[in-house]
């Protein structure tokens, strides 16, 4: 028959081990509870513990508390058996033992399985300026050793970063209740001619979208179209959306069609120019979008970049639009006229331009040059395209002689449209004379004659002396060209 066994006083006494191990429990268990009621608590006031501190919280919970649980329970097993309470070596402990090794080393491997992932998707904190930037690029203030806050935008950041990037005091625009959280911000300032209203919209990660720039840039053209085209209206363009709605990203101007195109680029220019005054867009960037309108073409719009993205004065040459803008209206008048085959008038239309009237076109600088050079010469006047919709000019056919070779040849006088040239302000054409042998259709030999180069605004020719590619062409040339 089974006695239970006698234990003396010092056996009587909880063993340190049970004592030890109840503790740690104990302790892991307040642990958890404490990061739970942190999370509830703090977690809506944005505030967060740092990463490591989580982790280690995290493992806490999940491997610390249920091993000291478990091995506290292994140890009063242990301390029962000793002190007869439970019989030794019984089929019901035995089951029980097995039972509870079982449940454990299932809830060990979840929960190490569960840390490990844990680990691996863990943020990992980039120090920066003020603060950390999280894994996912979230932007979290540096609140103590142990805690970190969530960034949340705020009117007072925001304009104190305003204020930063651009040198400028910034107030919240008038009738504004108080901003805050990620959300469009409606800032005022006072620009030269006046108050300057723009929007700033913060992201997640401690970066401030705005279009203080674009703003100015528009406050600066329309103060001067006031100046030189009061009759011309112009219109702010806003981006469209939810995120960054009413966002300015530039400001348009109307062409009334061919015949307004000069003007209207000699306009463009100005405001350019007058936009470039100002320091700030030697490293900033705006942009002027020229409505192409008239006939049934509205809508085909050219942007002029204004500042760094426009190579800073590029823009400032009004010929540099002009060609632009009758090189847009070129393109969609075929487009459109290869659409309406139904319509007769169409056609006709295109036809009636006279492309041989203004030196914008590769047609009106031929002639440009053909009038200068070669008429006083006596040569033809004809014009083509070969098959590549290259243009080129007849100018003459005869006969002539090679210093290397014997005999006689007959030539051809051609002029060909090489490009336009490096600072684009003229069309570039070459004069070749091409030698064929008696009888034969196959060139023989070229030579350059010159090469020459047609301002596009007016119509100037420029003669550059040069007779092969490598050769360098006079001062006047190089001037005009912007190239050797």
């Amino acid at each position: 028959m089974y006695e239970p066994y006698e234990m003396n006083e010092k056996e009587k006494k909880i063993p340190k081990e049970i004592q030890i191990s109840l503790g740690i429990a104990i302790s892991c268990l307040l642990s958890s509870l404490f990061l739970l009621l942190f999370n509830n608590i703090m977690n809506p006031e944005g505030i967060y513990l740092r990463t490591w501190a989580g982790l280690l919280g995290r493992g806490i919970s999940c491997l610390g508390l249920p091993a000291s649980i478990g091995i506290c329970v292994w140890q009063v097993f242990r301390y029962k058996e000793k002190a007869g309470k439970i019989r030794k070596g019984s089929t019901a402990v035995a089951v029980g033992k097995l039972v509870f090794l079982t449940v454990y080393i299932i809830i060990l491997i979840a929960m190490t399985f569960f840390m490990i992932v844990s680990l691996l998707f863990a943020e990992k904190e980039t120090k920066a300026a003020n603060g950390f930037l999280a894994g996912d690029m979230v932007y979290y203030e540096e609140y103590t050793w142990l805690l970190k806050k969530r960034y949340v935008p705020t009117f007072e950041w925001v304009s104190r970063e305003m204020e930063k990037q651009y040198q400028i005091t910034v107030e919240n625009a008038e009738g504004n209740s108080p901003q805050t959280g990620f959300q469009k911000y409606t800032l005022q300032t006072e620009g030269e001619d006046g108050l300057l209203t723009f929007h700033v919209y913060p992201g997640p990660f401690l970066d401030f979208p705005n279009d203080y720039i674009q703003v100015k840039a528009n406050q600066i053209i329309r103060a001067k179209a006031g100046e030189i085209c009061p009759t011309r209206p112009l219109t702010d363009l806003r981006e469209e959306g939810f995120i960054r709605a009413q966002k300015v990203t530039g400001i348009s101007l109307p062409c009334y069609g061919r015949k307004d195109v000069e003007e209207c680029s000699r306009i463009a220019a100005e405001l350019v120019n007058e936009v470039q005054k100002d320091p700030l867009f030697k490293e900033e960037g705006a942009k002027l979008v020229v409505e192409c309108q008239g006939g049934d073409y509205y809508g085909k719009n050219i942007v002029i970049p204004i500042g760094k993205y426009g190579n800073n004065d590029k823009y400032t040459d009004w010929s540099i639009i002009c060609l632009s803008l009758l090189e847009n209206y070129e393109k969609h008048e075929k487009q459109d006229i290869n659409e309406e085959v139904n319509d007769p008038d169409a056609e006709e239309t295109l036809k009636g331009e006279n492309y041989e009237e203004s030196a914008f076109y590769i047609e009106g600088a031929y002639k440009a040059l053909y009038e200068k050079l070669f008429a006083p010469e006596g040569y033809y006047y004809e014009t083509s395209y070969n098959a590549k919709g290259n243009f080129y000019a007849y100018l003459a056919t005869g006969g002539g002689m090679l210093e290397s070779t014997e005999g006689t040849f007959k030539t051809v006088e051609t002029v060909v449209y090489d490009r336009i040239s490096k600072n684009e302000k003229c069309h570039l054409f070459v004069h070749y004379i091409d030698y064929y042998r008696d009888g034969e259709q196959t060139v023989y030999t070229t030579k350059i004659v010159n090469m020459y180069a047609v301002d596009m605004g007016t119509g100037e020719v420029y003669i550059s002396d040069r007779h092969a590619w490598a050769d360098v062409g006079t001062k006047e040339y190089c001037e005009a060209t912007g190239e050797p």
